[in-house]
């Protein structure tokens, strides 16, 4: 009778065990589903990355044009009479068809580059 007893206490030992095993492997599944989807989010934010750094790359090489198109803008007019810019003028590969005469106007660039506060 004592072994009966022993052997149904060590048979419902076995099953819970297996119940706590099965929910282990449970858990298992679903932290490697976790896993797989942390992956592709990490895969996201490195291609928005990647993006965002070539747009910044790229505003840089604007802002470098914008600034050297100021720069050559300001050096024709310190050279030019009277501060009298002829019509048909060219401002590294922008041609400017107005005249500019008197004080500088309030749509004038600016001097410093863009990116700076």
């Amino acid at each position: 009778m004592a072994t009966a007893e022993a052997l149904r206490a060590t048979h419902t030992v076995d099953e819970r065990v297996r119940g706590v095993a099965d929910q282990v492997v449970g858990v298992d599944d679903r932290v490697a589903g976790v896993d797989h989807r942390l992956r592709d989010v990490n895969d996201t934010v490195a291609a928005v990355h990647d993006g965002v750094t070539t747009v910044n790359n790229r505003v840089r090489e604007v802002d470098e044009k914008v600034t050297g198109a100021v720069t050559d803008a300001q050096t024709i007019k310190r050279q030019s009479p009277s501060s009298y810019i002829a019509p048909d003028f060219r401002v590294s590969h922008v041609l400017c068809r107005k005249p500019v005469v008197g004080e500088p106007s309030q749509m004038a660039l600016p001097t410093r580059p863009v990116h700076q506060p």
